[in-house]
């Protein structure tokens, strides 16, 4: 639901792990990808450039990404936060693609912790795909923030914006 605070809550979550030097935080905000290999580049960005030759089918190259990222985790010995904002817009096939790389290995869900917000559509996707839904630890419906909530979350993003915080604008 819109007003909820998702966008507020994966804010202050990256804000939080991004201190840990063995944790890569990766935002993505708007994910509408038009193909696998796009939505799989942006995974391996943190890491380094994917070259994806021409022609590779999507199945070969969910298996090389998920060889290329589990070994990267381990090498680097570092795991990977994904947040996922406005999730309702994630294509069927990021959600697939993100379930055959938790069954890749059994490190993977060690190594990859991702946390999707988005409007109620986004759990009724999930469901509708078995195989995913069975990788969903839990779910938590927000409902809208009161009048004053509101005021107060205004209030703590004037507060964090201004120049002096005695006096926000």
């Amino acid at each position: 639901r819109k007003g909820t605070g998702k966008t507020t809550l994966l804010g202050q979550l990256s804000k939080k792990f991004s201190a840990d030097k063995n944790t890569i935080v990766l935002t993505i905000k708007n994910p509408q990808y038009s193909n696998l290999q796009q939505f799989l580049t942006a995974l391996a960005g943190p890491f380094k450039t994917i070259k994806v030759p021409s022609g590779i089918d999507d199945n070969k190259f969910q298996e090389a990404f998920n060889t290329f990222f589990h070994k990267q985790c381990l090498q680097e010995k570092k795991k990977v936060l994904l947040l996922i904002d406005n999730g309702q817009t994630l294509p069927d096939f990021c959600l697939q693609a993100l379930n055959t790389l938790y069954d890749h290995h059994t490190d993977c869900r060690r190594m990859l912790q991702t946390v999707i917000c988005g409007e109620p559509s986004l759990q009724k996707k999930i469901k509708s795909i078995s195989e995913v839904n069975s990788h969903v630890v839990f779910t938590i419906p927000l409902k809208s923030f009161s009048f004053k909530e509101s005021k107060e979350l205004i209030r703590f993003h004037l507060e964090r914006a201004a120049a002096n915080p005695d006096s926000p604008p």
